[in-house]
């Protein structure tokens, strides 16, 4: 895949992770807060974690892969 989305169906004090690289320095990170209905797309080429800052629920998010044609 190209490009990943991740769509946060039911989410709650989640943060997500990006690792990227801007081709002067290495390993730079994007910290970004999920909510509920919200999107976030990047390049497949980057690694990414989630992050559940809280223990009374379960976050819900759907990953989506695109291939550009």
């Amino acid at each position: 895949p190209d490009y990943t989305l991740l769509y946060g169906v039911k989410v709650k004090d989640c943060n997500v992770t990006i690792l990227y690289d801007d081709n002067r320095r290495k390993n730079k990170s994007w910290n970004i807060e999920l909510k509920n209905n919200m999107f976030i797309m990047f390049p497949s080429t980057c690694m990414y974690y989630l992050i559940n800052n809280q223990k009374d629920s379960v976050n819900f998010v759907q990953t989506i892969t695109y291939e550009y044609p």
